[in-house]
């Protein structure tokens, strides 16, 4: 089901995705290595659109798995270019997201977080850090997240809390 096409886009709606769609996809990644998709199929879903929910979407589901390294350098390129310029980050919410929770991604590598981390010093034009603070950050900071936890999908905590709210 997930290779076609007609499963999970809309011909009338540029980038549409189905949330459930990858809402099981997602849940998938925590399955283990033997419930992986094939990288045509991760692929088929996660390219082509380069907005903040596709990119940590695809990177929270493909991890570290070598069998998906090509998807993963075309998402960091593309998660390199929305980061390259950083001079309006204070009111492009889309940027600051990206930027926040790729910092505490653990898939991403340290030198691109440092680089990411400069060129943000150099947007506000304030003092970069030297190694060991941003070392010092980068350890701290690792630990926490902002939108995305990276180190788990809690499926049975989320339907709780959708069985338990009210309608209005």
């Amino acid at each position: 089901m997930l290779d076609s096409e007609t499963f999970h886009r809309r011909a009338d709606v540029e980038n549409f995705i189905s949330l459930e769609v990858l809402n099981v996809i997602l849940s998938l990644s925590d399955f283990g290595d033997a419930y992986l998709l094939p990288p045509h199929i991760v692929e088929k879903v996660f390219g082509g659109d380069s907005s903040y929910f596709n990119i940590v979407s695809c990177l929270f589901y493909i991890k570290d798995h070598n069998h998906y390294s090509t998807i993963k350098e075309k998402t960091l390129k593309i998660l390199d270019a929305k980061l390259q310029n950083m001079s309006k980050i204070l009111s492009n919410t889309e940027q600051a997201c990206i930027l926040l929770d790729s910092l505490t991604c653990p898939y991403i590598d340290r030198k691109r977080k440092i680089k990411y981390i400069n060129r943000l010093c150099t947007a506000l034009q304030i003092r970069k850090p030297n190694q060991q603070e941003l070392s010092d950050f980068i350890s701290s900071y690792g630990s926490e997240y902002w939108f995305i936890n990276w180190k788990e999908v809690d499926l049975l905590n989320a339907l709780e809390r959708k069985e338990l709210r009210q309608v209005y």
